[in-house]
């Protein structure tokens, strides 16, 4: 009786296992119909139909940006500009270390090179407590204005148009640096040898360490300016100048007055030869520069 129970279970779990899964069927079956069926209807959405006699258009493919590109204006090349005063830049920042570094070495001989022109006699003490530090710092302030006025020089001729024909192999900077240098020279020797023949060395020497003085407060005043020149706005160039010109003009005066006070107080030295060397040495060069520079801008 058992056995018969178990060959009957026997059979009917083999006849459900072959039975077909008509779930699943249909399930896959109608998986398959729709999307086929959504496949079927974007396709024939993405084809226009025809309409009467018009030519069927068939769309193009939009593609990604980064695929396909239409320039529709064209680009018209842009020509570099280069920067011819470009040098400039570094050079005046040169100087401006140049400058740091004579205040880290020598701080105390630089702060009374500036302050003298602020105190009674003020060039009169730096003559009689010259050392070696306040000689060292004076020539190496005086060195940086050597090579800085050039640079004020060449912005002041670039803003006025103006171009020198002379030499023209050199350039305009290198030009500027031995006219400047050469006429600074040339004076400063002149001042030394009339104070050994007029035998007033004192005044020449105050005389000359009154324009070393000056020159140093024009290196310390033409860097900023020099600069604005450079970086400012066109409008600013104008006012700028005028400044670096106004500055000068001031120095050189006060130059010419610490010579003239010098001179008027010395015993030695009469006041013919002291109008006779300002004619001769000031104003007689000043005309002579302007004529040359006239004949040959």
């Amino acid at each position: 009786m058992l056995r018969l129970k178990e060959c009957v279970f026997l059979r009917s779990m083999e006849a459900w296992q072959q039975q077909p899964d008509s779930l699943g069927a249909n399930r896959d079956s109608t998986g398959i119909d729709s999307l086929k069926a959504d496949t079927v209807a974007r396709f024939e959405n993405a084809i226009p139909k025809a309409s009467g006699d018009k030519k069927t258009e068939i769309e193009e493919p939009i593609w990604p940006n980064f695929f396909y590109t239409e320039y529709r204006v064209p680009i018209a090349p842009k020509s570099r500009v280069a920067d011819a005063d470009s040098w400039i830049l570094p050079l005046l920042l040169l100087f401006f270390f140049c400058i740091a570094l004579i205040n880290l070495t020598f701080p105390r001989a630089l702060l009374q090179i500036v302050t003298a022109i602020f105190r009674l006699d003020g060039i009169r003490k730096i003559q009689s407590d010259e050392n070696s530090m306040m000689r060292k710092a004076m020539r190496l302030m005086h060195l940086v204005y050597v090579f800085l006025f050039p640079v004020f020089a060449y912005q002041l001729l670039n803003f006025g148009q103006i171009s020198i024909d002379i030499f023209a192999a050199i350039p305009l900077y290198w030009k500027l640096l031995l006219l400047s240098g050469g006429l600074l020279a040339g004076k400063i020797a002149l001042i030394s040898i009339f104070g050994y023949l007029f035998n007033c060395i004192e005044e020449s020497t105050i005389y000359r360490h009154g324009i070393l003085v000056m020159n140093c407060m024009l290196a310390l005043l033409l860097i900023p300016i020099c600069l604005s020149v450079k970086i400012a706005p066109a409008e600013w160039t104008p006012y700028l100048i005028i400044a670096g010109c106004g500055f000068f003009g001031v120095f050189y005066l006060i130059s010419l007055a610490i010579g003239s006070i010098s001179g008027l107080r010395s015993k030695t030295l009469s006041k013919f030869h002291l109008i006779l060397y300002f004619c001769a040495l000031e104003a007689i060069p000043v005309f002579l520069i302007l004529k040359i520079a006239k004949a040959f801008i």
